[in-house]
């Protein structure tokens, strides 16, 4: 068990980065802007392949437990698994019923921006991976929804709730009360590269290739 590699990528940015961004992030997406320096939460939420056509309505109640929160908010596009569609129709609906006000919208972020948004957010709300592994080891406050992240390990930085708006809402709250967790290596320290160069260096590893003709 050497850690995840991306564990890996999220030290380096860490390591050589201020931490620092400034509103010119906003140029890459689109939205009303707000000021970074302010309290913002950022949405990370992608579809769960085995709850097919209910994206829409889920990503609508994190959303509404945004807004009720009154934080600006940083909202990431779906990935592309099956559903995506629904959650990007959710978000296309929320925006022409202008529920969007101090929200920006980005369809990809490099992950140099991603990792400092993590860094300074207020709480990362939504159902991404990144949340499970990248925000144990920043210390970002986390409120994960629903089932996408079953059965992974999860650090002290993250609360789970149901698909329920009232849910969703108290635990956004408890988050932002509570704060930057301490970092956890509970997947990688950020040495796990070094770790797996240095198995297969020093280790008989053997791999049977396996052609199909």
């Amino acid at each position: 068990m050497v850690g995840c590699p991306r564990i890996d990528l999220v030290a380096d940015v860490l390591a050589n980065s201020s931490g620092k961004l400034d509103d010119h992030l906003f140029d890459l997406g689109v939205g009303e802007r707000f000021s970074i320096d302010e309290p913002f939460a950022l949405v990370s939420q992608h579809p769960v392949t085995t709850e097919y056509g209910a994206g829409e309505e889920q990503i609508t109640m994190t959303l509404e437990a945004v807004r009720e929160q009154g934080l600006a908010a940083i909202v990431l596009w779906p990935n592309s698994d099956a559903g995506s569609d629904d959650i990007s129709r959710g978000i296309r609906k929320w925006r022409e019923r202008r529920f969007d006000g101090r929200m920006h919208f980005f369809k990809n972020l490099p992950i140099e921006i991603y990792v400092n948004l993590m860094r300074g957010t207020a709480c990362l709300v939504g159902n991404s991976s990144s949340g499970i592994r990248e925000g144990a080891y920043i210390g970002t406050p986390v409120v994960n929804i629903g089932s996408r992240q079953n059965m992974r390990d999860r650090g002290e930085n993250v609360i789970e709730v149901p698909y329920n708006k009232d849910a969703i809402s108290a635990a956004i709250a408890q988050q932002i009360k509570h704060g930057r967790y301490e970092m956890n290596s509970i997947y990688g320290d950020g040495t796990a590269g070094i770790k797996i160069a240095d198995i297969l260096a020093t280790e008989k590893v053997d791999v049977q290739k396996c052609i199909t003709y």
